[in-house]
């Protein structure tokens, strides 16, 4: 099992359901708005998840964009 695999059964979200998120986290960035590693603060703005969540979503979405970018 892969570390983004762990992230997703920790927060109980399928990669289709947590997609909104990383899109929302993309478009963030892109904005310049935070620094990511504050971008958990965003996510429990927009949408109705813990601090928790939001913190592994963040997470999850920055091994992501990690391997995105080793790929481009």
């Amino acid at each position: 099992m892969t570390e983004t695999s762990r992230v997703i059964d920790s927060i109980g979200m399928t990669e289709e359901e947590v997609q909104p998120y990383l899109d929302y986290l993309d478009n963030l960035r892109e904005s310049g708005v935070t620094n990511m590693f504050g971008a958990h603060r965003f996510v429990t703005g927009h949408f109705n998840v813990t601090d928790s969540q939001a913190r592994a979503i963040t997470a999850y979405w920055m091994g992501t964009f990690l391997l995105k970018g080793e790929s481009e």
